[in-house]
């Protein structure tokens, strides 16, 4: 395992504006319809935005409070927690997500902002992403 890549400041947002990790830096995937990506946000509940992975293979799950974050850590945390499509989450909160080509993905929301409308409904989250290249799919998506 290593890391294929950290990123700083990644919005994350609904529709053209959800995120694909895989991207080398994570990017939005922007107006293309058929784009690949792995998270969104589906408006808000209270004071938290409303986080969500796209694919159903792929998993994503809240890490509790003090978890160190790791490669092996976030394997072990989705192997014993199902993993959850719509998690709310607040400025602090802390995630593992498995991306459309298995690589791991560890992020921390670093800014929610809940909008009445879904569509300006956004997160800035500060990512690493691990890959292991015996899973790697560079078919997938």
């Amino acid at each position: 395992m290593f890391v294929y890549q950290s990123a700083q400041d990644v919005y994350v947002g609904y529709g053209r504006r959800s995120v694909d990790f895989d991207a080398k830096p994570p990017q939005q995937v922007g107006s293309s319809g058929d784009a690949t990506y792995d998270l969104e946000t589906l408006g808000s509940k209270g004071n938290a935005v409303v986080l969500s992975k796209h694919y159903d293979r792929t998993q994503m799950v809240k890490a509790p409070a003090g978890f160190k974050a790791s490669y092996e850590n976030c394997i072990a945390l989705l192997v014993r927690e199902t993993g959850q499509s719509d998690i709310p989450a607040r400025k602090g909160d802390s995630f593992c997500l498995t991306t459309v080509r298995n690589r791991m993905v560890y992020f921390t929301v670093a800014q929610a902002q809940p909008e009445p409308s879904d569509r300006e409904t956004q997160v800035i989250v500060d990512a690493i992403v691990w890959e292991n290249p015996y899973i790697l799919d560079e078919d997938a998506g």
